[in-house]
């Protein structure tokens, strides 16, 4: 055999332990782990808010022939600060022998950065009794370091011009305000200019009394 046959035959025989959907996460019925690819290992940065999906793929009939179709699929996972929560999955489909569907990342997920642990949970429940449920092993990938600003701080200058528009809108108000006062008392005074007639007579001014 040569050296590139030895080569061929040794891939041929890696190859099986490979993902098959290198674009999604390979879930193991038989040992519970989930296989990461890794376009998954990073999950995101710090404070990201559904921009990210990951894909997942299972068989659908698993452990004493429970079929995964018919439970309700949830991502249970624990944040880098520690923080729990649960992401109910919405987008359950049936392909072949397999289920496919994905998990929206939320704020929550990624508001830490460090390792994200999470398992995907399979339940079937009548009333308030739970009649399957069927777990993974825990996974983890990771969020990494971003930068929130919280509430921006203007510099020194931005202050200055910050100032310097209030004084301008203060000013341009208070001489709006002068503007309207002197008209109102032209106004005024050209109205008392205006010739009043009563009885026939012709008076000038608002000091007139009636019956003048």
């Amino acid at each position: 055999m040569t050296a590139e046959e030895l080569l061929a035959q040794m891939e041929s025989e890696i190859m099986p332990l490979s993902v098959e959907s290198p674009d999604k996460c390979v879930i193991d019925p038989e040992s519970r782990e989930i296989v990461i690819p890794e376009i998954y290992q990073i999950l995101g940065v710090e404070s990201d808010e559904k921009v990210e999906r990951i894909e997942f793929e299972c068989p659908k009939i698993v452990g004493d022939n429970i079929d995964l179709s018919k439970l309700q699929i949830r991502i249970n996972y624990q944040n880098a600060n520690g923080d729990k929560d649960q992401y109910i999955v919405e987008d359950v489909e049936t392909n072949g022998d397999n289920i496919e569907f994905s998990w929206l990342l939320s704020r929550k997920v990624t508001m830490y950065r460090g390792t994200v642990n999470f398992v995907v949970c399979a339940v079937k429940v009548s009333g308030e009794t739970i009649q399957n449920e069927w777990n993974t092993t825990l996974a983890t990938s990771q969020v990494l370091e971003g930068l929130e600003v919280d509430t921006p701080e203007p510099t020194e200058e931005q202050s200055d011009v910050i100032a310097q528009l209030m004084q301008l809108v203060q000013t341009t108000a208070e001489q709006a305000v002068q503007d309207v006062r002197e008209a109102e008392q032209e106004a005024i005074t050209k109205i008392s200019a205006i010739p009043t007639v009563r009885n026939h007579i012709i008076t000038f001014g608002t000091d007139s009394k009636e019956g003048d």
